[in-house]
């Protein structure tokens, strides 16, 4: 897809605040923001900048429960990009082939680089998918950089 589409994004642990940056972020540049925790309270799931959040089991207990039951909400509510953080990403590196062929799923590699579902090298850390994704900057209309960035952060469609 290309930049300025409106993409639906998950993002992973929905507790964690990177996830409520990004999920900023991207309702900032336009696209619909699912999140999914193992946890029911999560910081993200209450943010305004969110449209849909999934509870899920743990992914450090039950990999495969939680990879199923994740390619299950992104076959089910047609999500175009999966950005997993912290622990989820090692789990889905692991289990991509669970996923739809149409999702592009954010995983590193073990040595920091990363692959896609091929075993092609890319390197897109989350920040580097939402500048991609976003394209141009929702308050400034230009591609975001470290400065619009923070600008957006603050004045984001949140609470």
């Amino acid at each position: 897809m290309a930049s300025g589409t409106r993409r639906h994004v998950l993002i992973t642990f929905a507790r964690s605040f990177l996830t409520l940056n990004l999920a900023r972020l991207m309702a900032a540049a336009g696209h619909q923001v699912t999140v999914v925790d193992s946890l029911a309270v999560g910081v993200s799931r209450y943010s305004n900048a969110v449209s849909g959040f999934h509870k899920v089991s743990p992914p450090k207990f039950k990999p495969q429960e939680y990879c199923r039951e994740l390619a299950a909400i992104v076959e089910r509510e047609k999500v175009d990009i999966v950005i997993p953080i912290h622990e989820e990403t090692d789990i889905l590196a692991m289990m991509a082939g669970l996923f739809p062929d149409t999702v592009e799923l954010n995983r590193p590699g073990f040595d920091g680089d990363r692959f896609d579902r091929k075993g092609h090298l890319f390197h897109a850390s989350p920040i580097e998918v939402l500048t991609r994704v976003a394209g141009p900057c929702h308050t400034h209309g230009h591609r975001c950089s470290e400065g619009s960035r923070d600008r957006a952060r603050s004045s984001g469609p949140d609470r």
